[in-house]
């Protein structure tokens, strides 16, 4: 029995860590563990360090993180119409891939 292109697709995703949302993979394209994939169709454009997968797990938990933190302290208010000269400065407490680097 042959299996389903999408199977093999999914799988092959999971193996990949990073491939770009919309990307078409062809039918029984293979690609290496660790690859960054982009484009239509498909291509590895570039290999996938150690420091990118910890800089992309420690986004995710940030981003997984984010429905928690609203549900347990954000409240209906109303809109400012002018920023308080008290407010504080917010934290940068995740930075870009690029300025990771």
């Amino acid at each position: 029995m042959r299996r389903s292109n999408v199977n093999k697709a999914a799988c092959f995703i999971y193996l990949i860590y990073f491939l770009y949302f919309l990307s078409f993979i062809k039918a029984d394209e293979i690609f290496e563990r660790r690859s960054l994939i982009v484009g239509n169709p498909a291509k590895k454009i570039k290999d996938v360090s150690d420091e990118m997968i910890a800089w992309k797990t420690e986004g995710t938990k940030l981003y997984q993180q984010l429905p928690k933190d609203m549900m347990a302290h954000c409240k209906p208010c109303e809109p400012l119409r002018t920023i308080p000269p008290e407010r504080e400065e917010q934290t940068i407490d995740y930075k870009t891939w690029n300025q990771t680097k």
